[in-house]
């Protein structure tokens, strides 16, 4: 099968089509870990909240001041470890569904080594787009400095120019590493920099699928809202919000449930549908580059 980026960019689509339950499936692992979520740091998040009120009405607030705040964002922070085994899952899930969609599962979803390596290959790919983006965005910020002292009123415009190559710049790494996760779940293995290869002559193609996932994504996000806020605005009477001001939060979710209610189940299903509308096209595009037959051959890796 040859590669087109345009096929691919439906890949989600398909997959919601095909799999519906699945979708469903998703949804509900995302409630699920909300309510864990806020079952462990609900306490935490509430100091969070109440100790930013209460800085707000500090006038000249000193870093003593502030103290109280570092240490209520410590107590919610260290969600994220979970947080990143849970969207390991997820990710994993989501790439399994399009290149081995015979190992169905519960939702596509289990713990073994597949979500190990998916898990390791985010967090270094993470620690590199941040490295990347420190250096490329701060070599444009001293050249846009630079070209200010020695353009005069033309600097800003070089700069703006500089900015907007550096975007494109870091933009074409982020392709050209786009394959990463496919290749690990694919051929089960850690495959950091494989994709730079794979995407080789390719990274143009990409560029104009990503777009396209992007922008339905948006319009998914869009009609979503036209369905969800007036629901939200009639059931959780926030039009009384203004005059709640001060109130402490339980009374604000006391008013609230039912649009809080409705804003996570339809929030839910959003996130498993854009799950995979970002997801499978990634894993349809290393399929069909690779030439659309199976994946290597390896021995499975046993699961929990």
């Amino acid at each position: 099968m040859a590669f087109s980026a345009t096929e691919c960019a439906f890949e989600g689509f398909r997959v919601a089509r095909r799999t519906p339950l699945t979708i469903l499936i998703w949804a509900a692992a995302y409630i699920l870990f909300m309510a864990v979520v806020l079952a462990l740091m609900g306490g935490s998040f509430i100091a969070l909240m109440a100790t930013a009120t209460e800085l707000q009405g500090v006038t000249n607030p000193t870093p003593e001041d502030f103290a109280p705040l570092w240490a209520a964002y410590a107590g919610v922070m260290w969600i994220m470890p979970l947080a990143l085994v849970f969207s390991a899952v997820l990710y994993t899930a989501a790439l399994r569904v399009v290149l081995r969609p015979e190992e169905k599962g519960f939702g596509y979803m289990r713990l073994g080594m597949d979500e190990v390596r998916v898990f390791v290959v985010t967090v270094v790919l993470s620690v590199l787009a941040f490295l990347a983006s420190l250096i490329i965005f701060g070599l444009a910020g001293v050249l846009a400095g630079l070209a200010s002292v020695a353009a005069g009123d033309a600097g800003g415009l070089v700069g703006l120019v500089l900015m907007l190559v550096a975007v494109a710049a870091f933009f074409w790494l982020a392709v050209r590493f786009c394959l990463a996760l496919p290749i690990t779940v694919a051929e089960r293995r850690f495959a950091i920099f494989d994709s730079w290869n794979m995407t080789k002559g390719k990274a143009l193609p990409l560029f104009g699928m990503t777009l396209i996932i992007i922008v339905m994504a948006i319009v998914v996000s869009i009609l979503a809202s036209i369905i969800i806020l007036p629901l939200m605005f009639f059931t959780g009477n926030i039009s009384e919000l203004a005059a709640m001001q001060g109130a402490d939060f339980g009374q604000i979710m006391s008013a609230m449930g039912p649009a809080i209610i409705i804003y996570i189940l339809s929030n839910s299903v959003i996130s498993a549908l854009s799950l995979a509308i970002f997801m499978a096209p990634y894993a349809a595009a290393y399929r069909d580059i690779r030439g659309g037959g199976a994946p290597l051959a390896v021995e499975p890796a046993p699961s929990l």
